[in-house]
């Protein structure tokens, strides 16, 4: 019984530790993304007349929902560096994938917005679901862009090429 009341307590102690996606607002977003998909998806009835924009409308949630995904597996790698071994490069791959992010979201509400043909209501209610999640996600890139600025200006940054540390 003890074993497993330890065993029980070191789990819960590394799930608190690694849950830092579990408990930020992004991975709240990337959650709705993925429920926005599924209810996207129900409608995909043979009957549809929106099938295509609503396959295309899926598809932006699931593309969406992989790059954060992407981005979690990038900030997990990037907090095992040790503060000493930083390298402009590390900040570097967060940033362009986050701005990657942003590009392809501002593309899908582009997209959304230039939609001028009668839609059926369903698919209406789901286009603004939509539009409001990718923003959402959008704030939450800005922010975490932010953060990365500051990163850059508070951290004593190698440069890959020399190995000298320089002030940033």
């Amino acid at each position: 019984m003890k074993k497993i009341l330890i065993c029980s307590v070191l789990f819960l102690a590394v799930a608190v530790s690694a849950a830092y996606p579990a408990e930020s607002k992004l991975f709240e977003v990337r959650n709705k993304m993925f429920d926005g998909a599924q209810e996207i998806k129900a409608l995909l009835v043979p009957t549809s007349r929106d099938a295509v924009l609503l396959t295309s409308m899926f598809d932006s949630c699931m593309i969406a929902v992989s790059q954060v995904d992407a981005y979690f597996g990038m900030l997990g790698i990037f907090e095992t560096i040790e503060k000493e071994q930083m390298t402009r490069t590390a900040v570097d791959f967060l940033d362009n994938w986050l701005n990657q992010i942003k590009k392809t979201n501002e593309m899908n509400l582009n997209f959304l917005k230039g939609i001028t043909v009668p839609l059926e209501g369903p698919t209406s209610a789901q286009i603004g679901k939509l539009t409001g999640n990718l923003v959402e996600l959008n704030n939450w890139v800005d922010k975490e862009l932010v953060k990365l600025s500051l990163i850059r200006k508070s951290v004593k940054i190698k440069t890959p090429d020399t190995g000298k540390k320089k002030a940033r």
